[in-house]
């Protein structure tokens, strides 16, 4: 009976794996394949865009608890029919499909935009569908990496917690972070740590620029009647709030290095999801937009050079920030290095070790639960060899 039971646990997690590893080989353009219980769509594309729906989805299925504790669980309306006519009016303008990657479970099942632990809390069926999102990104990545060299992810959302009606394009940077002055923008900590690195040398211009100058993302959006921040017109979210980018935009933009750079955005409701016109309307704006703003930025005569952005020790900003209880530290390490990562509050006293041993080269993510910690400011700190750098973050109960 024992034997019996252990051969049923490997097939199933042999079963898990498989499902969550698919390959491009298969898959032709503009139709849509999905994982188990079609839980996860993903349309295939030919074309050097990749854009996925993390949280538009209706599936509640009783096999997948609803997720509990502190989280968040709103519904971005609206986003799933967006995306697919964003896909459609790029083929029509292009004659290349986009690849498109929906979450159909509800964000109460599952947060496809979160690391495994808070995505799932631990159950099977959801980190089967995790893993699949996350393959068919990383299968998407690697057809436009072969097909054309580097590309261009954007996740989109559309939660309407924030009254201002505009586009937010999150790079992974905070708002206070936007609200530094070009100059102090223009140091090499920020590009590096935006979502967009890679990005940044192919353009020909300063980080600065391509964040918020006239050939920025925003810039275009404005300059077509859809307000976006950060932007020409708009450089920094002001006193309003602004979501900056999380998981997704992490995991699958140049944070970490790579020819892929992304993007998150926050659609606003009003004239660009509330009716299926405005949805219309948008789609074709977005077509356009994307078209010019990668050609201009991306797919310019200069050859891309992985070499120029070396993988170098680096400390990203937390996310989310501020937070409550929990958020997520990015870090890379060069080479085989003994690395510590430390929290201190605002005396200098340590209050966690995140880590604290010898690493291999890579990119790593570390998560910190601050439920026992009082609010307010913390400090914390990576070294590594002859590395070190902190940073600031900020809990808020």
């Amino acid at each position: 009976m024992l034997k019996r039971l252990i051969v049923i646990l490997v097939f199933f997690v042999s079963a898990l794996s498989a499902a969550a590893e698919p390959t491009d080989s298969t898959f032709i353009p503009g139709r849509s394949y999905f994982g188990r219980n079609h839980y996860i769509e993903y349309i295939a594309g030919n074309s050097p865009y990749i854009l996925s729906a993390p949280h538009d989805g209706f599936l509640t299925p009783p096999e997948i608890p609803d997720r509990t504790g502190n989280i968040t669980s709103g519904h971005d309306s609206n986003v799933q029919d967006l995306i697919r006519k964003i896909g459609e009016t790029i083929f029509a303008r292009e004659g290349r499909y986009p690849h498109i990657i929906i979450c159909h479970l509800e964000r109460i099942k599952l947060d496809a935009n979160r690391e495994i632990i808070e995505a799932t809390q631990g159950n099977p069926f959801a980190i089967q569908a995790w893993k699949e999102w996350h393959s068919f990104i990383d299968t998407a990545a690697q057809q436009v990496q072969k097909s054309f060299g580097k590309g261009f992810y954007i996740d989109l959302h559309g939660f309407s917690s924030h009254p201002v009606q505009r586009l937010e394009i999150g790079y992974l940077l905070s708002g206070s972070t936007l609200s530094l002055s070009d100059s102090e923008l223009n140091k090499p900590a920020y590009g590096n740590s935006s979502s967009i690195r890679t990005m940044i040398p192919i353009s020909g211009m300063t980080f600065s620029q391509l964040l918020r100058g006239p050939r920025s993302l925003g810039s275009f959006f404005e300059n077509r009647g859809y307000p976006a921040v950060p932007s020409e017109k708009q450089p920094n979210a002001g006193s309003s709030a602004y979501f900056s980018g999380d998981y997704n935009t992490y995991r699958h933009g140049s944070a970490g290095g790579g020819p892929i750079s992304g993007v998150q955005i926050e659609c606003n409701m009003i004239g660009v999801r509330d009716s299926e016109n405005a949805r219309k309307n948008f789609a074709d704006v977005f077509a356009e937009i994307v078209k010019n703003y990668t050609s201009q930025n991306l797919f310019v005569t200069a050859v891309f050079d992985q070499s120029a952005v070396p993988l170098q020790p680096s400390l990203l900003q937390n996310y989310p920030n501020p937070f409550n209880p929990t958020t997520n530290f990015g870090f890379r390490v060069s080479s085989l290095e003994f690395v510590s990562l430390r929290i201190f509050d605002v005396l200098g006293r340590e209050v966690a070790t995140l880590v604290n041993e010898v690493r291999q080269a890579g990119t790593y993510t570390v998560r910190w639960d601050a439920s026992s910690q009082p609010s307010g400011v913390y400090f914390y700190q990576m070294r590594a060899g002859g590395f070190v750098e902190t940073r600031k973050l900020v809990l808020t109960k």
